[in-house]
């Protein structure tokens, strides 16, 4: 294990100053979140629009409860919704037969 001493003394000998280090960090994880926030848009954005009429779509609402009241319409015409899934359903049979075949695929 390393004192403080020690750790200082690298410090000093690397010529980097405490200042440096924590602009860097700063730059390194703000980065990271920007890339995190690219990276999860598209998924927050397609399972938002699952639950959007068609009007909310359009007008490009994009808070869920805030800018539109998400609606099961879209889940429900597949025979996917909480209300109909217990439901003997064609249109769903072959809805999940298609993604299964395109997950596997």
């Amino acid at each position: 294990m390393t004192t403080v001493a020690e750790r200082q003394a690298k410090r000093a000998m690397s010529g980097t100053s405490d200042a440096a280090r924590i602009s860097t960090r700063v730059l390194i994880y703000g980065a990271l979140i920007l890339w995190t926030f690219i990276s999860l848009f598209p998924i927050y954005w397609t399972v938002t629009t699952s639950f959007k009429t068609a009007v909310n779509v359009t007008q490009g609402h994009l808070i869920p409860w805030i800018d539109f009241i998400p609606d099961w319409k879209g889940w429900r015409s597949l025979g996917l919704s909480p209300d109909t899934i217990g439901q003997i359903s064609t249109v769903r049979d072959e809805f999940l037969k298609r993604f299964e075949n395109s997950v596997i695929t």
